[in-house]
């Protein structure tokens, strides 16, 4: 896992402009300026903890996505596993009772 700003910065813009906000709304809703997400976005500023913490709220992805763009394709596949394990158990259950 590796932190690079650059691309930090990249996701955070990326997942912004998804939700549709302009850099100052998105500066305002984590309570800085705009320069500072302007840096931030460029790569030429870190994150601190409780912007970090805001986006994972207002994203709703892991704060490992947003640091490393790891971490959200693994959870989404472990959900998607865990419902097809469930789909399965019912095509069984259901197998089972149309024997009976």
């Amino acid at each position: 896992m590796i932190y690079d700003m650059t691309a930090c910065g990249n996701r955070i813009k990326a997942l912004r402009r998804k939700n549709g906000w302009t850099q100052v709304v998105f500066a305002e809703m984590l309570e800085m300026s705009h320069s500072n997400l302007r840096k931030l976005e460029n790569g030429y500023q870190g994150i601190t903890i409780e912007s970090l913490i805001t986006m994972r709220e207002l994203f709703n992805v892991p704060i490992d996505f947003i640091l490393t763009g790891e971490g959200f394709d693994s959870e989404l596949e472990q959900g998607l596993q865990r419902i097809i394990d469930i789909a399965s158990k019912l095509k069984n259950t259901e197998r089972q009772c149309n024997r009976k």
